[in-house]
């Protein structure tokens, strides 16, 4: 029997969540597993989709583990960008930046497990590998030489140190929270951390 092109979209957007099940189930597993330890069965087991449609998608582990590592990127990136378009000056879009990401990172479990795949990622998949927080480096660089323009950051102040000391609070923090099993606590730690930096280094 032919499709109707009504039938075809509604086989596609159920193709597409389906998708997104097993992704999302994939992040808790590589939240909680590195990606030798992992196995696709505890992938199935916590989703309605079962064993089918997961190979239907995802023909091999590391192919899903791919497939996690590039969306929790992608999400990332999109709420880096959103984060960036908020009005105000260079202070308020640097505490939106981090806040939006620290609350993606501590609610997303397909963005945590991107976090912990791409440190196995020199071994696993050495295409993807690098600093996790490299991607948004450049976005703090360029709010501080903004903030630098108009004159809100302190006489003396570094960007290249600063930039460091807010990943690294950002990094540190994550990294604490996580091996002490409280991600959720995340945004409102790095709401106080940065907000003592920048009342350090901004007029």
């Amino acid at each position: 029997m032919l499709l109707t092109r009504g039938d075809e979209m509604v086989k596609q957007e159920r193709a597409r969540v389906t998708r997104e099940e097993i992704l999302e189930a994939a992040g808790q597993v590589f939240s909680e597993y590195s990606f030798t330890e992992a196995k696709l069965s505890d992938v199935y087991e916590r989703t309605e989709a079962g064993r089918g449609a997961l190979f239907f998608h995802f023909q091999s582990k590391h192919g899903l583990a791919r497939a996690v590592l590039l969306a929790g990127r992608e999400q990332l990136q999109q709420v880096a960008l959103k984060a960036l378009s908020v009005e105000g000056d260079a202070r308020v879009r640097l505490l939106a930046l981090t806040s939006s990401i620290a609350n993606l990172i501590s609610t997303s479990a397909v963005v945590s497990a991107s976090f912990q795949l791409t440190a196995q990622a020199a071994r696993e998949f050495p295409d993807l590998a690098g600093d996790p927080y490299s991607m948004w480096e450049p976005m703090i660089r360029q709010l501080l030489g903004s903030a630098s323009e108009a004159g809100d950051l302190r006489d003396g102040v570094s960007i290249d140190a600063l930039t460091w000391i807010i990943i690294a609070t950002f990094m540190g923090s994550k990294e604490i929270l996580g091996l002490r099993g409280e991600l959720t606590q995340l945004p409102a730690r790095v709401e106080v951390a940065m907000t003592s930096i920048l009342g350090q280094y901004f007029n």
